[in-house]
């Protein structure tokens, strides 16, 4: 007879211990019940198999809480116990009616007592979607988020000031479904990031999305780290914008230098929702005939290079930001007028006559209608008003409402003012260069 291969006498001798131990286990087990001569039929059951702190106290049902939508945390392992059935003896007549004999225990089951640990069984905490309200005149706004349902015991709520939450802080934790930020005053640093997570005891949640919310902004140009930088440009080396940081005077200077130039100047930071209103002081540091300066807003940007400087065609022909924004350029000649312009497109035309990059949409091109200022100094500074709401744009010099186009004091055409991003501009007609110094720049939100 041909021997059993190696693997196949391995299995059959596991199988032979199997079945011996088994009958071992079960006749010790049986002897353990015979000597208790208890009866542990049945598993006592409670009402709710989960209390109030999360712990499991009808380990039978642990299964079914999960099925309805029970929270178990994930140190909590559900326990489920059987038992045996078991007869206990009765006493049999024998052939001498006053010497009865014990029979032996009569197992009817041979379920054993044991003992399953189930691993983890928990629902984890959803993932909840989270909003953020506009800022209102306090520059206050609330961060309210979904309700994770039942289970969830609370929140927990980040702030930073950077979409990688480098350095966030946790602003809020407990059960609310809401919390209103304040106490962030007006700065160059206005937006701040959000996210929450759910909570369910000791259980945490993944993050939610992130929410942006964006307050006040204040620059007084005394940190030249703030972000103001040339983002259009007709002429690199013609146009420039630097921080003039000197005791007694802080100013950002906006700067075109050459005939038919423009450049826009801007830190690339969100604006406030509308509506809200931007206020900045200036003055025509260089006096000359069609040199002009104002408040660029409604500008859109994509996030990408704003210009791309590595090559001329980043400079020039860029379609990264400000590709339509409103512009509030007022004109020197002795006096101030101002020329409102909405700027729908951007056309680059170095072969045309005057400026290479062609500004267009609702412009005035007739001298004659536009307006003067009153109220201004035009060789001292000015500080300007610029309320913007959903259904109207208004201009205020020193605090005089003006004429922002021929007759009216209110522009209509608001299509553009969710675009958030802003800046000032300079330019020259002539001959003279055309310098700005601003002393300040603010947009406040408004109610």
């Amino acid at each position: 007879m041909k021997p059993l291969p190696t693997k196949r006498m391995y299995r059959r001798t596991a199988v032979i211990f199997s079945v011996v131990l088994a009958i071992l286990f079960t006749f010790i087990i049986a002897q353990s019940l015979i000597a208790s001569g208890a009866d542990t039929e049945g598993v006592q059951n409670t009402n709710s198999p989960v209390n109030q702190d999360g712990v499991i106290t009808d380990t039978n049902d642990a299964l079914a809480a999960y099925m309805a939508g029970h929270y178990l945390p994930p140190d909590v392992a559900a326990l489920y116990l059987v038992t045996p059935t078991v007869q206990p003896p009765q006493p049999t007549p024998t052939t001498e009616p006053d010497q009865p004999v014990a029979p032996p225990v009569i197992i009817d089951s041979t379920t054993l007592t044991y003992f399953v640990y189930l691993p983890l069984v928990f629902n984890p905490p959803p993932v909840v979607a989270l909003t953020v309200s506009r800022a209102n005149s306090a520059n206050q706004w609330t961060v309210s988020w979904e309700d994770g349902g039942i289970g969830v015991t609370g929140y927990e709520l980040q702030e930073a000031q950077n979409p990688n939450f480098s350095g966030a802080v946790t602003i809020y934790d407990g059960p609310n479904l809401n919390h209103v930020v304040s106490g962030h005053t007006a700065s160059p640093n206005n937006e701040y990031y959000y996210r929450v997570r759910a909570k369910v005891g000791s259980l945490i949640g993944s993050w939610s999305a992130t929410g942006v919310g964006v307050g006040a902004y204040y620059d007084e140009f005394n940190d030249p780290t703030t972000g103001w930088d040339r983002r259009r440009v007709t002429h690199i080396d013609e146009t420039t914008t630097w921080y003039e940081i000197e005791p007694g005077k802080n100013w950002l200077i906006v700067q075109s230098l050459d005939s038919w130039d423009w450049v826009i100047a801007s830190p690339l930071r969100r604006a406030p929702q509308p509506p809200y209103v931007i206020e900045y002081k200036i003055k025509v540091a260089n006096l000359g005939n069609l040199v002009s300066s104002g408040a660029v807003f409604g500008g859109d940007w994509n996030g990408g290079l704003c210009p791309d400087k590595s090559t001329v065609e980043g400079w020039y022909q860029h379609t990264a930001c400000f590709n339509h924004f409103y512009n509030t350029n007022v004109i020197w000649f002795d006096r101030l007028k101002l020329l409102f312009e909405r700027v729908d497109t951007l056309v680059w035309c170095p072969t045309c006559m005057g400026s290479p990059m062609k500004r267009l949409g609702d412009i005035e091109s007739d001298p004659d209608r536009v307006p003067l200022l009153n109220n201004v100094s035009p060789d001292n500074w000015n500080t300007y008003r610029i309320e913007v709401r959903d259904n109207s744009i208004k201009f205020f010099a020193n605090g005089a409402l003006q004429n922002i186009v021929d007759g009216s004091t209110v522009y209509g055409d608001t299509r553009w003012i969710n675009d958030p991003y802003f800046g000032i501009f300079a330019s020259t007609d002539e001959y003279s260069n055309s310098t700005a110094r601003v002393e300040y720049y603010k947009i406040t939100p408004l109610d």
